[in-house]
């Protein structure tokens, strides 16, 4: 089956197998309007970036929480609220959020629990430091949680 430029746009185009693409694939981002404290993000939203501006100078008082993980969802989320606010991100109580950032105000690297791995159930935070442009993409995984694959900004893990 193939398909000529500049003809028709495909809303969905379903592989079972291996496939070989020729050329550029490309990958659109929706960006959406930031969450309110409480929301949990939907997997429909996956591939979206948040344009995050709910936070306050006390970041616990706005959590955004993940859906279980499901291989391959991915959410960045983009602070473009108030400098000095943040936010909580909690993963679903049986994940966890692995992987590390670097934190531009010291050029410090910080890293998840258990050497990176992360624990369950503990929030991922961006702290009062925050400057607009602070950014964190997670990944799930489908089995113990999130991954974070970029990742820059004043944030902390919880303890």
């Amino acid at each position: 089956m193939g398909f000529k430029p500049g003809t028709e746009k495909l809303g969905e185009l379903e592989v079972t197998g291996a496939a070989t693409v020729l050329g550029a694939l490309k990958y659109r981002n929706k960006i959406i309007q930031g969450k309110a404290d409480g929301y949990t993000m939907l997997t429909t939203e996956s591939g979206c970036i948040v344009a995050q501006t709910t936070g306050t100078g006390t970041p616990g008082d706005t959590t955004i929480t993940l859906p279980p993980t499901a291989v391959g969802v991915v959410y960045t989320f983009f602070w473009f609220g108030d400098a000095e606010s943040g936010f909580h991100i909690s993963p679903n109580a049986s994940d966890m959020i692995a992987g590390s950032i670097i934190d531009i105000a010291n050029g410090n690297v910080v890293t998840a629990s258990n050497d990176g791995r992360g624990t369950d159930d503990k929030d991922l935070i961006l702290d009062t430091g925050s400057k607009v442009g602070d950014r964190i993409t997670l990944v799930a995984n489908g089995q113990s949680g999130w991954m974070i694959v970029e990742g820059l900004g004043n944030w902390s893990f919880e303890s």
